[in-house]
């Protein structure tokens, strides 16, 4: 595991972006209930899904209370954003602080879809 710098991770930001404008709606979208509840077994299936893979970044894009570095603010509260890359095959996923998950692309999201869903608080719209 590496840190970027500010540059690097604006440049990762920007190239991620890009490619999500590239193809304009996502393959899957699903939406859960959030609350305090142990949120593993869909990290597992999420991480799962990458398959085999050489790099993967975990992109921290935005954050309701600010930058998120601070414990105890209203983060857990409010949310976050990140992006969620992994080569090969050039997977990218969003994670939204309004309780959403986008896949552009890879993931398997067809099987990714049906475990989520089963886990019980994942809804397609």
């Amino acid at each position: 595991m590496h840190f970027l710098a500010q540059d690097e991770a604006n440049f990762l930001e920007t190239k991620l972006r890009r490619q999500m404008v590239s193809q304009p709606t996502p393959k899957l979208v699903l939406y859960y209930e959030s609350g305090e509840r142990d949120y593993s077994d869909a990290a597992n299936a999420i991480t799962a899904s990458i398959g085999d893979f050489t790099e993967a970044n975990l992109h921290f894009a935005f954050c309701v209370s600010g930058d998120g570095w601070n414990e105890g603010t209203a983060t857990n509260e409010l949310g976050w954003d990140a992006l969620v890359a992994a080569e090969p095959g050039r997977q990218l996923l969003l994670l939204s602080h309004d309780d959403r998950i986008e896949i552009y692309r890879g993931f398997e999201w067809p099987s990714l879809a049906e475990k989520l869903i089963r886990l019980g608080y994942w809804r397609r719209q």
